[in-house]
């Protein structure tokens, strides 16, 4: 469940960005899709793509038993990953509101 929380986690913050850079989004779970979208204006939070790419699966295969459970180390990586974006889209969001 930690991964499938830390995909959300990261997830939100996105679409957070895409809002105040005003860029409209599908709904999906696809986090570089996401992050194809916020690089269009800023490319900041691209040192996270690969880690984002490898938290997109936590979204649905977390919740089915028919999928293997994610690794003691992949879910520390998921956290930490998250934590990263979130901390710099702190940062940028408040920096998209100055002229």
């Amino acid at each position: 469940m930690a991964c499938f929380h830390a995909q959300q986690s990261a997830e939100k913050p996105l679409e957070a960005c895409l809002v105040w850079l005003e860029i409209e989004f599908p709904k999906t779970h696809v986090l570089e899709d996401l992050l194809d979208l916020i690089a269009q204006k800023d490319t900041s939070l691209e040192q996270w793509r690969e880690g984002l790419r490898r938290m997109t699966p936590f979204a649905v295969e977390t919740r089915y038993p028919e999928f293997s459970l994610p690794s003691w180390e992949e879910a520390e990586q998921a956290v930490k990953t998250t934590v990263e974006v979130l901390d710099t889209v702190k940062i940028l969001l408040p920096s998209y509101c100055l002229p």
